[in-house]
């Protein structure tokens, strides 16, 4: 069985990678508050995509 989140659970923050979560436990227990930049890049889209 897959779990598939919703498109408006992900844009409404309701769900992340449990990585994520960690990663911001750990740092906020050790009073770190870095500046962080993230890169995506779309692969593909799909075939029925209005643009």
């Amino acid at each position: 069985m897959f779990h598939t989140a919703r498109p408006e659970d992900i844009l409404e923050g309701k769900v992340t990678d449990v990585y994520f979560q960690r990663t911001l436990r750990i740092l906020k227990e050790k009073g770190v508050n870095p500046v962080v930049k993230a890169e995506f890049i779309a692969k593909g889209f799909p075939e029925s995509w209005p643009w």
